[in-house]
């Protein structure tokens, strides 16, 4: 966004197509998501999580993008990675505000960014991480050494 002879800065959206973008490499991973769902009236039942993976041979990096649609509740995502030889969390970032109606502006323009999410944890095959309301979230794990 720009304003006339003045600041410019990044929609919010921005931010998930970059890194996105950035990271995901390689082949798609199968992922079988299952979440709770919530009634709409166009669509009818929809997940609450929707969620997308990656494997790059040439890095040895998994990537794993996940939103969750519930407006006023976290979601626990526990994901199996015993197929994939990671062994540590790269990164966690998780794009999402307490006000849903954030965005970000000429005044505020690093409102409503990425940031760690330090609730992530790889342990015996298993990933776990929070997911707040209405939020989108990275993780890069890398391959054990």
């Amino acid at each position: 966004m720009t304003e006339p002879g003045g600041p410019a800065w990044r929609q919010t959206i921005f931010h998930p197509f970059a890194l996105t973008s950035r990271h995901a490499r390689g082949d798609v991973l199968r992922v079988e998501p299952v979440s709770p769902l919530y009634e709409t009236a166009r669509y009818g039942p929809v997940p609450v999580l929707d969620a997308v993976a990656t494997w790059d041979d040439d890095t040895r990096e998994a990537a794993l993008f996940a939103v969750n649609r519930d407006r006023g509740q976290r979601l626990a995502l526990d994901v199996d990675v015993r197929a994939l030889p990671v062994g540590a969390v790269r990164a966690a970032l998780t794009l999402a505000d307490d006000d849903r109606a954030a965005t970000n502006t000429a005044a505020q323009p690093e409102r409503v960014v990425p940031l760690p999410n330090a609730t992530v944890e790889l342990t015996g095959g298993r990933l776990r991480v929070q997911l707040p309301p209405v939020s989108w979230t990275m993780v890069r794990l890398a391959a054990t050494p």
